[in-house]
């Protein structure tokens, strides 16, 4: 399997497995190519069984096997709670339609196995001698033999028994996707679950064409009652659903745009997070009329991200936008739309501020990601006349957060810890 990293050199793809760049070109094309860099976070396999796994920019060092895979799962698992999340949302928080959504099913798949093993039809069938005794069926069907005292003895016991049956529909095609999901997705989602797909190779394979499972569980769905196996094959039908627009064992599962997650990410760690409740107590954009009345234009202004940190005197509120680039030098950071909307953001707030009747102080930020040995240029950003920043603007400040880290906080539902001046 090929680790390889998000805006990465298309040229550099073609010479390391061009393959991975065909397969790319089929499923998405410019999606995922722009500019002549790979534009993709995630997994993507071949006709061939060739895996390429894409992890996010500056989340790693120099090339280190171990740490590369290390951060290679903790992109899918980051990815899979992404896709949890954003589905079923709009806009642009739900990333247009990425092929992330199947990435939670794929994991929710591989821990209902983990809990529950190989789906089993329970089936009770008559017997003689052995198991629950039927008495209906033996009293009237056997001649029993009366003893001196007159007590009825019969010899022959009709009794049901149980078995657990995997020869069904459902637990053929629950194994044989799990096998695939081992072969692709095993390597991120645990040794565990790994352990017990080999297992499955013993199964007996569905005996329709793979075209025709979703029907066949959409059948088996009428006679579940219990909410596991209903769960199970729901989860099934959805899994084959989102595979039903690959062909040839291609798949592409990830973002184009790591940005949306990299601000997810941050929106969800960071303490003291109030986004919502100070974007709809921005101002918003507006006509005035002749007479003076305003009429207001659009959804209004939408920050990324609002974190308030307590102080003795007044709290303070940081503005801070997730930008998913480099940084590391002026061909690489955000440009003057972004910088002014940033500043723009801050006279807003303080407007905001003012109106609502308290007496935060206020200030904004851009947010990169990085890691390793990745350099951290710059501490400020702003309007400049000359050599230096002009503070008659507001300032933007400038942090560098550790993409890793913020990662592992976004995986284990904990905060994370960042030092905001």
């Amino acid at each position: 399997m090929h680790v390889l990293r998000d805006r990465m050199a298309v040229a550099t793809l073609a010479k390391r497995s061009p393959e991975l760049l065909e397969t790319i070109r089929d499923l998405g094309g410019s999606k995922y190519l722009e500019k002549n860099t790979v534009h993709f976070c995630g997994l993507v396999g071949t006709p061939s069984g060739e895996l390429g796994v894409f992890i996010p920019r500056n989340s790693t060092g120099p090339v280190d096997a171990v740490k590369d895979l290390q951060t290679a799962r903790l992109t899918m698992k980051t990815l899979s709670r992404y896709g949890r999340e954003t589905d079923g949302r709009s806009g642009l928080e739900a990333g247009d339609d990425e092929p992330v959504s199947v990435l939670p099913v794929i994991n929710d798949l591989a821990q209902d196995f983990i809990s529950y093993g190989l789906y089993a039809e329970r089936l009770r069938y008559k017997s003689r001698d052995s198991g629950k005794p039927d008495w209906k069926s033996t009293i009237s069907s056997e001649v029993p033999l009366l003893t001196r005292s007159g007590v009825a003895v019969y010899p022959v016991m009709r009794t049901t028994r149980v078995l657990d049956t995997r020869d069904i529909p459902l637990a053929r095609i629950q194994a044989a996707i799990l096998l695939e999901i081992s072969a692709r997705h095993g390597w991120w989602l645990g040794k565990g679950f790994q352990g017990l797909a080999r297992a499955l190779v013993s199964i007996d394979k569905p005996r329709l064409p793979r075209a025709l499972w979703p029907v066949t569980l959409r059948q088996a769905l009428n006679g579940l009652y219990a909410s596991r196996p209903m769960a199970l094959a729901q989860l099934l039908i959805r899994y084959l659903e989102e595979d039903q627009n690959v062909s040839g064992g291609t798949f592409l599962a990830g973002v184009p745009d790591f940005e949306t997650v990299w601000e997810a990410m941050l929106r969800e760690t960071l303490a003291g997070e109030e986004t919502r409740l100070w974007n709809r107590r921005l101002p918003k954009p507006a006509y005035s009329d002749p007479g003076g009345r305003a009429q207001t234009i659009g959804s209004g202004m939408e920050m990324d991200i609002v974190v308030r940190r307590e102080r003795e005197a007044n709290d303070h509120l940081h503005i801070l936008d997730a930008k998913y680039y480099a940084a590391t030098g002026t061909g690489s950071v955000p440009k003057t739309g972004d910088i002014v909307k940033q500043l723009m953001y801050e006279l807003a707030m303080k407007v905001a501020i003012e109106d609502h009747g308290t007496e935060e102080s206020v200030s904004g930020g851009f947010v990169f990601p990085s890691g390793g040995a990745h350099s951290r240029p710059f501490v400020e950003a702003g309007l400049s006349g000359g050599q230096t920043i002009d503070y008659r603007f507001p300032t933007i400040r400038i942090y560098y957060a550790d993409i890793k880290s913020v990662m592992e906080a976004y995986v284990g539902r904990r905060e994370f810890m960042m030092v905001l001046d």
